[in-house]
């Protein structure tokens, strides 16, 4: 049967009264077989199942065949027999199959155990068995399991190890109630599973707690400390006045300087902190464009003391004084005592258009941060959770890495800002097709040369690069080559140097993060080295751990440790694969249909719940669809964790809108109106990107080894030792 089988497990098998088995004739330990009876005619109850469902049969037919396996499997453990690959494939049915004589056969992975644990996992393997191979028979599992627990006397602990996947699902339902809502800080609500998953008999505390700092949160916390760096010395301000006066200061340029430049930034920082960084930058190039300006809930206010009452908005704004400064610029209009209609409607115009330019720049800002994470790994954290979660799901997936990443993301993301910017431009008025010919007014031409002023004023009050500049650029650059060329695929990269598995991008994230902690922040003096009498000052380091502690924003950390906590006990008690089971419907679909729906059905879920804990509740969904589809796992997980970022019609869907919208000159219409079509086009352009050089670079035309294996095992169907089968009977 198997190889350093212990002969007096045989006796033990023996004395099991009442479990009908093929009778052993011969057991041969030279050639380690052994020679079991031939059942003539008999069929494999899998076979039976399919063919009661091919015919379309009544499948309350099967009840009776799924009282006697229940009978049977409790006369097995009651006597602490484990059968370890319990499948319907390996019970069959004597002729005629009427009389429903059950056999069980290839015991080559069973033992002897009293435990329950044990005893529930055979169990767990024949339910899996169940619901991957027998589609719509679940009410047949079920009475399966009364049958079981009338019929044996341990059979209480037994059924509540198969429990834990309900249990897990409690969990996972409360946590995202908790998530959407915000019953709870989003912190506080990640940090359940440390409670929940132990006291509920789910996952201990040993398994749940690593979770939390695993090598993906490390290599995310190294992102967020160099941001802190980036901020500390004002080097994203020196590369966003950099950009903007090589752009120029036409309103369509304006925004484009805007869009790639907070793109870049979020690239590496969080996005939250990118749209942060430039907001200002963009307030104070508005105020030289046009001057002051009121906001829009202002205005909103004012018409409502001479119009119908509207509908007030019930997010709250931070309040801002800007007024425009237009009307100071002809004080000649105001003297005249009659105006023309032509002259009121030129002046409602170039109101309009100032109105418009100042929506197009604010709102332009946190979709270009939005759109910009997704082109790195750390740029955003549903990025790092696949990452996390495919090391949970698929341990043998290498195919994703920060270079794979962004080869396929980068190009995404550039085409993808590009189009943004001319329907932003073309929406608000920046580019259109008379404009490009029509003759500029003075007071446009004053203000562009106003703006043009005020960024290389604001550029030459930086100064002179600093050292620290810089050494955070060096070590910016660094982090990003390191990461990029660690094992880029294509070519070896360096961490091949290295024992396989032993250097992964935390390594290189934290090693450059450690650097700034302890690297001057001013260029150091030699003279010491030379004169040991030369005065030796201390320097302050690129970071100090205060300043470290007052922007990091850790409660992120927990989040993503709250994900992958969830994405454990998922695939521990089997969550995971029964919500694959329910999924079979979908089998029909095609593969291509099915990304653009995912990508449609997460982006409008995250335009109402935070991107991480949307991604953190999809992701195991679609790896256990994949596996149903018999695709590759990345060809469904990758637009789902992307489109967690294509969140652009409301203020709520993320903090970067959030931002721009408490400035008072967005309203939500005009959110609606433009993220609309940038969700369209952000999911259109997804889909080219799955179905064209995605493929190539995931290999996801095939599916994977590694997700075969995974497939296996969710229901144990690959045994680990080579048995002799009935058909070695034929030898006698």
């Amino acid at each position: 049967m198997n190889a350093g089988r212990d002969p007096t497990l045989y006796g033990q098998l023996y004395s099991c009264r009442g479990i009908p088995a093929p009778v052993v004739y011969f057991v041969d330990y030279a050639s380690n077989c052994i020679y079991l009876e031939d059942i003539v005619g008999a069929i494999a109850v899998q076979d039976h199942i399919y063919s009661v469902q091919r015919s379309g049969s009544d499948a309350s037919s099967l009840l009776g065949l799924a009282e006697k396996m229940g009978q049977l499997l409790a006369r097995m453990h009651d006597e602490d027999l484990i059968h370890g690959d319990l499948t319907t494939s390996n019970v069959l049915l004597r002729p005629p199959v009427e009389r429903l004589d059950l056999v069980l056969i290839d015991f080559g992975l069973s033992f002897i155990s009293g435990l329950p644990e044990d005893k529930g996992v055979d169990l767990y393997v024949l339910e899996k068995a169940f619901l991957s191979t027998h589609p719509d028979t679940e009410t047949v599992f079920q009475a399966l399991l009364q049958s079981y627990a009338a019929a044996s006397k341990k059979s209480s602990p037994v059924i509540k190890r198969l429990d834990e996947e309900g249990r897990c699902l409690y969990v996972i339902l409360l946590m995202a109630l908790y998530w959407c809502t915000e019953a709870l800080p989003l912190a506080v609500t990640a940090l359940l599973p440390i409670v929940l998953f132990p006291f509920l008999g789910i996952l201990p505390s040993n398994k749940v707690c690593p979770q939390y700092f695993l090598d993906t949160n490390f290599l995310f916390l190294s992102g967020l400390i160099m941001a802190s760096a980036i901020e500390e010395w004002n080097l994203h301000r020196r590369i966003a006045l950099r950009v903007l006066m090589c752009v120029g200061v036409q309103p369509a340029r304006l925004i484009l300087g805007m869009m790639l430049t907070t793109s870049f930034l979020s690239m590496w920082l969080s996005n939250t902190a990118s749209t942060a960084m430039m907001l200002p930058i963009a307030n104070a190039i508005l105020k030289s464009l046009f001057g002051e300006k009121d906001t829009s809930k202002e205005m909103s206010r004012e018409n409502e003391e001479t119009q119908a009452p509207l509908q007030q908005n019930k997010l709250y704004t931070v309040p801002t004084e800007m007024q425009f400064l237009a009307s100071t610029e002809d004080k000649d209009l105001a003297e005249e005592k009659e105006i023309t209609s032509d002259v009121l409607s030129d002046l409602k115009k170039e109101e309009e258009y100032k109105n418009n330019i100042w929506k197009g720049f604010l709102i332009s800002i946190p979709y270009a941060a939005s759109i910009g994470g997704t082109a790195t790994l750390t740029g955003t954290a549903p990025n790092l959770i696949l990452l996390g979660q495919l090391k949970s799901y698929f341990p043998e997936c290498d195919v994703v890495n920060f270079g794979s990443w962004f080869m396929f993301a980068f190009p995404l993301m550039l085409i993808f800002l590009l189009m943004g910017w001319l329907w932003i431009s073309i929406l608000y008025g920046g580019i259109n097709l008379r404009g490009w010919r029509a003759k500029k007014s003075n007071l446009r031409v004053d203000a562009e040369a106003r703006a043009r002023e005020v960024i290389k004023e604001d550029y030459q009050k930086l100064g002179p690069t600093k050292f620290a500049e810089q050494a955070i650029f060096f070590f910016f650059f660094m982090f990003a080559v390191m990461l990029f060329s660690r094992d880029p695929k294509f070519i070896p990269g360096w961490a091949s140097f290295f024992a396989p598995g032993f250097i992964s991008d935390a390594v290189t994230g934290i090693t450059i993060v450690i650097i700034l902690f302890f690297f001057p922040s001013q260029k150091p003096s030699l003279k010491w080295w030379f004169d040991f009498k030369a005065p030796n000052t201390e320097t302050q380091p690129l970071l100090t751990w205060r300043k470290a502690q007052e922007t990091v924003p850790w409660n992120i950390i927990l989040l993503l440790g709250g994900g992958f906590a969830m994405a454990k006990g998922c695939e521990e008690s089997g969550l995971s694969v029964w919500i694959g089971g329910r999924l079979h419907p979908l089998e029909g679909v095609p593969p291509p249909v099915a990304v653009i729906l995912i990508t449609i059905v997460i982006a409008l879920f995250t335009e109402f719940a935070s991107n991480t804990a949307t991604i953190i509740i999809f992701l195991p969904v679609l790896a256990e669809l994949a596996i149903r589809l018999k695709v590759n796992p990345l060809y469904l997980m990758i637009p789902g964790t992307i489109g967690c970022s294509y969140a652009f019609m409301l203020p709520v869907s993320t903090p970067p809108n959030s931002i721009a919208f408490s400035s008072g000159h967005l309203m939500v219409k005009d959110m609606a109106r433009t993220g609309l079509l940038m969700n369209l086009m952000g999911v259109l352009l997804l889909s080219l990107a799955m179905n064209t050089w995605a493929k190539s670079i995931f290999q996801l035309g095939t599916f994977p080894a590694w997700a075969n294996i995974h497939a296996e095992n969710a229901t144990s169907l690959l045994p680990a030792v080579e048995n002799v089968t009935l058909s070695a009977l034929n030898k006698i």
